[in-house]
């Protein structure tokens, strides 16, 4: 799992949690990176567990991108 921070600052008033991925997909895509990313936030809709497949979720390294 890669840990990767976004490109520029940001206030914190980020909308919904589907906007915030939308974000996180388009600042990796306009770096060439193909893989889904996904905003690792826990919110009242989404919670990391929901992120996180069960696989990964012991045992699993997370590292940053370089």
């Amino acid at each position: 799992m890669r840990l990767v921070a976004l490109n520029s600052p940001l206030t914190g008033n980020l909308g919904s949690i589907h906007s915030v991925n939308t974000l996180c997909r388009t600042q990796a895509r306009a770096m060439g990176i193909r893989d889904d990313y996904k905003a690792f936030l826990s919110h009242h809709l989404q919670d990391l567990i929901d992120i996180v497949q069960p696989m990964y979720r012991t045992n699993m390294p997370i590292v940053n991108l370089r």
